[in-house]
């Protein structure tokens, strides 16, 4: 009977020590596999090329009140962040993608921006005048209103583009004409307001018929 109780004695701390070992070879694959998801983890994120985002690079900026509600506002001219590097035909073969934005943005009370207009038509592309600059003197007039001036390939003059804050939207109220060697520009008022979305360099001539 003493030798029986001893057998069974002995069985249990047998069985007792296989369970134990089962575990640690149960937690040693675990923390093992574990490792193995990691390094995985850490060797997918490394072999993940970079998002390259499209979006277009502000190039220059106006802040301030121009619908006076008390918050500021921006005007801003945005461009393709490859224009720099791009070059020959495969500029000019996709020019559309190239051309300057100007992009009319409200401000909130949260100090976020509401986009309200952008329009690709009234900045010239990087190359589209050379050797002449795209676009000058891009400032606040007063209160409500800015001015950029632009140019077209193979025309001797630059003209000023007035746009005024009217209720809504920026609306292109007057043109000045000027040469490259005369400062003072000649101001004409046009036969009506065209919306800044409308606006297009390529038909100044248009706006400015007597």
């Amino acid at each position: 009977m003493y030798s029986n109780t001893i057998l069974y004695i002995t069985s249990i701390i047998l069985f007792l020590s296989c369970k134990e070992k089962k575990q640690e070879v149960s937690q040693f694959g675990e923390t093992k596999s574990n490792t193995s998801a990691t390094k995985n983890n850490v060797q997918s994120q490394k072999d993940t090329p970079k998002v390259v985002t499209s979006s277009e690079v502000v190039l220059d900026s106006l802040v301030f009140d121009f619908n006076n509600d008390q918050i500021k506002d921006k005007v801003l001219i945005r461009a393709n962040p490859k224009e720099q590097e791009t070059m020959g035909d495969e500029y000019f073969n996709n020019i559309d993608s190239y051309y300057r934005t100007l992009d009319i943005l409200v401000g909130k009370n949260n100090g976020k921006y509401t986009q309200i207009s952008s329009n690709k038509n009234i900045i010239p592309c990087l190359r589209c005048n050379e050797p002449m600059e795209a676009y000058s003197d891009f400032k606040r007039i007063g209160k409500n209103s800015f001015s950029v001036d632009v140019i077209q390939k193979a025309e001797s003059s630059i003209y000023q583009l007035i746009f005024e804050w009217k209720k809504d939207n920026f609306y292109l109220a007057k043109i000045g004409v000027k040469s490259f060697y005369d400062e003072n520009a000649k101001i004409i008022k046009l036969k009506r307001s065209i919306n800044i979305n409308e606006a297009m360099t390529k038909n100044i001539s248009d706006y400015i018929k007597q």
